[in-house]
């Protein structure tokens, strides 16, 4: 199923970025991903930003990941630019970037204790990290 899945984001990415600019004026970036996550360890990806452009990131987890937590980060400096844990573990966030640089988003799943107990629990799994942006 995970595989099927895989496929299908494979396939979305692909043809998402030839579809044409969305509503509030945003458009698919080619940096776009399907990011393989699990509870254990955090997996990272880089992105490069232009302070021309104004970023929209959305988290597209598979069926039945509960919790996924993202952190957008300045790699040089480790300074946090964004963290989705205290917005409510959200899965989207627009930001104006003021200067050009490369970013860091860090994903991972977040489990509690009863999800650990629980049987249909999904501990590891895949997500789509879109990245629209649009001109200042």
């Amino acid at each position: 199923m995970n595989k099927k899945i895989l496929v299908l984001l494979s396939m979305l990415l692909f043809f998402v970025q030839y579809l044409p600019a969305q509503k509030e004026g945003f458009i698919f970036n080619n940096q776009s991903d399907n990011i393989e996550v699990n509870t254990l360890a955090s997996s990272r990806v880089n992105i490069v930003c232009s302070n021309e452009n104004i970023y929209k990131f959305r988290i597209v987890p598979d069926e039945g990941i509960k919790k996924v937590h993202f952190r957008i980060i300045a790699p040089k400096t480790n300074i946090v630019i964004y963290d989705n844990a205290k917005e409510g573990y959200t899965l989207e966030k627009t930001l104006n970037m003021q200067n050009s640089l490369v970013v860091m988003v860090e994903i991972k799943l977040v489990a509690t204790e009863d999800d650990l107990e629980d049987e249909d629990f999904v501990s590891n799994g895949w997500v789509a990290l879109l990245i629209e942006h649009k001109l200042k």
